[in-house]
């Protein structure tokens, strides 16, 4: 059976965590999920801060940081961190298609983001023991020694792994939240596509109206009748008001 951990907000959070909580809304808009179940532990959600802000420090170029993060969320399985990370890139100016590129493990077209995502593909897949030839392709990109110890600061922070509910569970908090910030993020407005039941059909038609033609065929011409003129002659003509008696 598996172990779920609440999620806090700013307002029920233990009291050393509220205000951690509360600095993380102001900052993002909303308490991540990841910061809502660290804060149970505050001691736990001032390092995961502490490290965020010093990786925000480090010498790395801006959009490195955010490849560093979505890369490193997505390669443990953390869903939750990879909406988080993404919402962050995207108010930071980086590209849609550089963030759903990250998101889906495909390679980048941009030369020195591609590096770093390289590099911190392999920094978390080969628990930091990376190729010589991984980190020499990342220098010939432009970067220096220092970034690459930036980037073990940004790979090594706490991107929890999820774990899939066995049958019969349910997803827990932190996997649905994940999918709502993922959709809200990147600006997609939730509308799944249900598909109708086999025992009904696709069209419903009414009274006087034919149903649709099926796939692959046209509608077949006809002339328009008294009722096609009438409903014509009624849209075209202007709205008039009618005099109180």
């Amino acid at each position: 059976m598996m172990t779920d951990f609440r999620v806090y907000n700013e307002s029920d959070a233990p009291e050393a965590a509220r205000p951690m909580l509360q600095a993380a809304k102001k900052r993002m808009g909303f308490v991540t999920t990841l910061n809502g179940v660290m804060a149970e532990s505050p001691e736990l959600l001032a390092g995961y801060n502490a490290l965020a802000e010093q990786f925000g420090k480090s010498s790395l170029p801006g959009p490195a940081k955010h490849v560093v993060w979505i890369v490193a969320s997505a390669e443990n399985g953390c869903e939750y961190c990879v909406a988080a990370h993404s919402t962050l890139a995207l108010r930071s100016r980086v590209p849609v298609e550089v963030v759903e590129a990250l998101r889906a493990g495909k390679p980048l077209q941009d030369e020195a983001l591609e590096a770093a995502r390289r590099l911190t593909r392999a920094m978390v897949a080969q628990r930091g023991w990376v190729d010589d030839a991984e980190i020499e392709a990342f220098l010939a990109a432009g970067y220096t020694r220092r970034h690459v110890l930036d980037m073990v600061l940004g790979g090594g922070s706490p991107h929890p792994q999820r774990r899939r509910p066995g049958p019969g569970v349910p997803p827990s908090p932190c996997r649905l939240q994940g999918r709502r910030h993922r959709i809200r993020e990147l600006g997609q407005p939730h509308r799944p596509k249900l598909a109708p039941p086999a025992d009904r059909p696709h069209h419903r038609a009414t009274a006087g109206q034919e149903p649709p033609p099926a796939p692959g065929q046209s509608r077949p011409l006809r002339a328009p009748g008294r009722e096609d003129l009438r409903a014509h002659h009624r849209r075209s003509r202007p709205a008039q008001r009618r005099r109180p008696r």
